[in-house]
Parts: structure tokens; C-alpha cells; sequence
């Protein structure tokens, strides 16, 4: 059994739960610790208890640090009762720091950074940004896989900016589906005459600029459109959220919830999610796809999403939910105006509609997350012939872009960006069969969400052979495909030979088209 220590940022975070359950549910043996974040009760896991490393406070960097520093001096007593582990995971930057020091003391376990924010500090050009780069290098100089939410955080922040040279793996914010999880309303049916539209923003409430344009918005129409809270609010980003809300009419806050037990009764209750986050915008909130996003698709409630994020190009390429396209109450007034029954009632078939997998990772998912993991194992590396390639197991859609080890000789990365191409796919693959062998290549499927088998084939051929991936493209578009796949894959190659699903190609194209020139 897989021996991990989970170390994070935020004890309370229940996110955290999600993911400690997520490396239960695939079978391995956790250990979390990390930081107390305030007075947060901690997100209860049954059979792990986690392990307190120190106190840190919202809104405070400067704090955190200081704690980070204290934790990694005391850490070898902290952490002297946990047996040796086999990898070790660091939630966010300041976890990462102590996971360096935790694999120093245990004698040099693997480790992976998980990032699923990008603090806006590491995207300054000024002397503080460029420091904390520096310091996220030299703290994961050693790790042997990234993992993050969003092809926008690879785009935008990890392939242009990070030193980090570890592979990158996304892992999207997906709900965990457990034995016995009720099932949400296969319809979500608009108010009864008279009844209020609800919109519900749950998860992290961090955003002021979201709080303060729901309330504008809700007293505009004037009881027609009430707003449901949920979650734990960042208090240090608010004057007096409590009080704030008390003295809206029609936003109530409704205290936390148990992700992923209570999802169905919480967006069962709501005719729209939030999905909007304006917390650093233009940075992090315009990059991420939110765990809301996830959890209310999944369990019926329509997206509102703004235009220019990645959270509204995902689902506006999928056909779903609603753009606002101006963030303002005047907007969105505008927007629910003209609402009808009838069109919601389209909005809701077409989430209703959409392939649970798309928002859901099951038992499947979770073994292929700790399968990846074992891979970094030297002890599993060590089973392998000398000189052979180190891969991750057959992507799942939980685990969907991997970039991994290679040889070091003249290497080739084949990119077949496709959608629904069941009848061409399989053929194409066997087609390209020797090129895998001859140059050393690797190829990447990267679909667009096909709903005909296509995804199915892909992973079936990546089972026998690892060197076949399934990545999932959540942008559709052929050029997006191309430049995840590059983004994700390209630092281990020297050449990228692009592939059209349903093209025909003579024998030595991939041959002809990485020869070096005389």
C-alpha cells in the first residue's frame, strides 16, 4: 500500500477532505498535516487525524511565512511518530516548503507540489515576485510532479514563468463520487409563479466585489431573485461579511457544508451557481475552474460565468449556463429580466444533458491518481529495464495530463487534437505504432470532450501501452489541444509532429518529419 504524507496549507480546507478521501478511496495510506488557518474547525476525514504543524492567519503572507519557518525547524519531532512515507504532497507554496524539509528528514521521498492557486505575488516583476519564484524553485527543485486544476494555470503561469522543471499533471476539481451519494434531479424545473429565482454561491467566499454586486442586484429585483450563501468566508476579505448580509433581504448565508456529501440538498435547492470569482481578477480567478463549477453542473443548477474567464470558456464551449458578459448588477439585471420558463428550461436540459464524467471522478480515477504516484517510487522505477521510458498508468479522466521522464536521445511528442472520432482513432493510432519505437515518441489524444466512444478507445489502447495518452482539452478548440499538449508535455522533446484524427498520412510522415536536416 502507497504510504503518502499529505501536507497543506490549511487543515480546514474542504478541498483538503476531498483529497485525502480521493487518496483513501485509490487505496493508499494517508498522513496529513499541515497548518490551522485562524479558528477554522478542522475538515473531519474518519480514520485520519491530522497532525498540527502551527497557526496561520488569512491575509497575512508575512505570518504564514514565519509559521512555514517554525514548522520546518520543529518538524523532525513533529513528524516523529509517522512511519517513513513513499511520497510526499505539499498543498500550495508554503506547504511545499515544509514537504522540502520532510523529504530531507526521511532520507529523500519523492515529492509533488499541488498548486491550485497562483498567488498573485508570483506574477509580479518586482523584487518580491521575483523572490518568491526563486523560492518555489529552489523548494521544489526536487519534486518529481506538478499537480494543478486548470490548463490556464499551465499556460499562463507554469510553462511561461515557473522554474520548476517537474512534470505537470491536471487534475481538475471534479466531484468525488462515493458509494451511497444521493443523486441529483435528472431536470432542475424553474419557480412556481410567484416563487423567486435562487442563485447559490457556495464554497470559498472570498470575493467582496461578488458579495457586493449580488446584493446590488438582488435589491434591483426586488425579491424576484434571492441568493443562497454557503461555505466559509474569508473574514479577512470583508469589512463585516455577518453583519453585511444580515442587512441584505434577500442574501442569506447558511453556514458550511460536507463536500461531497451534501451537494445534492445544497444545489437542489438552487436554480443557479455562482461560478464567478473576482478575487485577483485578471489573474488567478480568471484562470481557475472553481470546485462550484463542478458541483453544480453535476447536481442540475445552471453556471453564471463571465466573459474572458476560463471557467466561462468551458462551459460556453460546451454550450451551457449563462455569459455576463458586463460584471455589473445593471447586467444582470438585464440578464434575469428577460428570463423565461422556457429558456430556462433549455438551460437546465442542456446541463441535464451533459456526461456526468465530465464533473464527477469515481473509484477509477482515484486508483489512477495513486498509480501515478507509485510511479515516482524509486522502488517501482528500479522494476523497470535500464534506459526505459517512466510513465504514468492509462490517464483517466480525473488525471488527464501527464508529462513524464523520457530517454535522452532524439524524441518526438505526436498531438492529435480531436473530437467524436471514433471511427478514425484506433486505426490511426496502430498506423503511428511504429514511430513510438522509432523515435522514441510519445502520442497525446487530446480531445475536446467526445461523447461517440472516443475517449473509451483512447484510454483502452493507453492500458497496453502508456506511451498512448488521453488528455482532455476542455477548450475544444484544434490550436488550444495543440498548445496544452506542447505547454504540458513539450520540455522532454525536441520535436512536436501535429496529427489530424481523420487524416491520411504516408508510412514515414512521423519519420520524414523529425529527421535532422544534413
Amino acid at each position: 500500500m502507497l504510504k503518502v504524507l499529505y501536507l497543506v496549507h490549511d487543515l480546514a480546507d474542504p478541498a483538503v477532505r476531498r483529497r485525502v478521501l480521493m487518496l483513501t478511496e485509490g487505496g493508499a495510506a494517508v498522513t496529513l498535516a499541515g497548518f490551522r488557518r485562524g479558528d477554522n474547525a478542522l475538515a473531519e476525514v474518519s480514520g485520519v487525524k491530522p497532525i498540527e504543524l502551527g497557526r496561520t492567519a488569512d491575509g497575512r503572507f508575512a505570518q504564514r511565512m514565519g509559521a512555514v519557518a517554525k514548522a520546518a525547524i520543529r518538524l523532525r519531532g513533529l513528524l516523529r511518530s509517522v512511519e517513513r512515507p513513499d511520497v510526499i504532497i505539499g498543498r500550495n507554496l508554503e506547504a511545499l516548503a515544509v514537504a522540502d524539509r520532510a523529504s530531507a528528514i526521511f532520507g529523500g521521498v519523492p515529492v509533488v507540489y499541488e498548486c491550485l492557486d497562483i498567488h498573485r505575488l508570483l506574477l509580479s516583476d518586482k523584487a518580491p515576485g521575483k523572490a518568491l519564484r526563486r523560492a518555489e524553485a529552489h523548494f521544489g527543485r526536487n519534486a518529481r510532479l506538478v499537480l494543478t486544476s486548470s490548463p490556464a494555470f499551465i499556460e499562463n503561469y507554469f510553462a511561461p514563468r515557473s522554474a520548476l522543471k517537474a512534470p505537470i499533471a491536471l487534475l481538475e476539481n471534479k466531484v468525488l463520487s462515493l458509494a451511497g451519494m444521493p443523486q441529483a434531479a435528472s431536470l432542475r424545473l424553474p419557480p412556481q409563479q410567484g416563487e423567486p429565482w435562487k442563485i447559490g454561491w457556495f464554497g470559498a467566499l472570498r470575493c467582496r466585489k461578488s458579495l457586493k454586486l449580488l446584493a446590488d442586484f438582488t435589491r434591483r429585483m426586488e425579491g424576484r431573485v434571492e441568493v443562497i450563501l454557503r461555505g466559509r468566508p474569508a473574514y479577512s476579505e470583508f469589512e463585516d461579511f455577518d453583519a453585511f448580509v444580515a442587512n441584505e433581504p434577500y442574501l442569506s448565508f447558511r453556514g458550511p457544508y460536507k463536500n461531497p456529501e451534501d451537494l445534492a440538498d445544497i444545489y437542489g435547492e438552487v436554480h443557479f451557481s455562482w461560478a464567478i470569482d473576482f478575487f485577483e481578477e485578471g489573474q488567478n480567478s480568471s484562470w481557475l475552474l472553481p470546485n462550484r463549477l463542478y458541483e453544480g453542473c453535476l447536481y442540475g443548477s445552471v453556471p453564471i460565468t463571465v466573459d474572458g474567464t476560463e471557467t466561462n470558456r468551458f462551459v460556453a464551449s460546451r454550450g451551457l449556463g449563462l455569459t455576463l458578459r458586463e460584471p455589473s448588477a445593471i447586467a444582470l439585471q438585464a440578464m434575469f429580466e428577460g428570463l423565461t420558463a422556457e429558456h430556462y428550461g433549455s438551460l437546465s436540459s442542456a446541463v441535464s444533458a451533459t456526461d456526468r464524467r465530465t464533473w464527477m471522478t469515481d473509484r477509477a480515477d482515484c486508483r489512477a491518481l495513486v498509480d501515478t504516484l507509485s510511479n515516482l517510487v524509486p522502488a517501482a522505477a528500479e522494476g523497470r529495464a535500464a534506459g526505459s521510458v517512466v510513465t504514468a498508468p492509462a490517464a483517466q479522466e480525473g488525471l488527464t495530463a501527464m508529462k513524464t521522464d523520457v530517454c535522452s536521445s532524439v524524441s518526438s511528442l505526436i498531438i492529435i487534437p480531436c473530437l467524436n472520432e471514433a471511427k478514425h482513432i484506433e486505426p490511426l493510432i496502430e498506423k503511428l505504432d511504429p514511430a513510438l519505437e522509432e523515435l522514441n515518441a510519445r502520442i497525446v489524444v487530446a480531445d475536446g470532450g467526445s461523447t461517440d466512444g472516443t475517449r473509451e478507445i483512447v484510454a483502452r489502447i493507453s492500458e497496453s501501452d502508456p506511451r498512448v495518452i488521453l488528455l482532455d482539452n476542455p477548450r475544444r478548440l484544434q490550436s488550444a489541444a495543440i498548445n496544452l499538449a506542447v505547454n504540458t508535455f513539450g520540455r522532454d522533446y525536441e520535436y512536436f509532429i501535429r496529427i489530424d484524427a481523420h487524416g491520411d498520412y504516408p508510412d514515414d510522415y512521423c519519420s520524414a518529419s523529425s529527421r535532422k536536416p544534413n
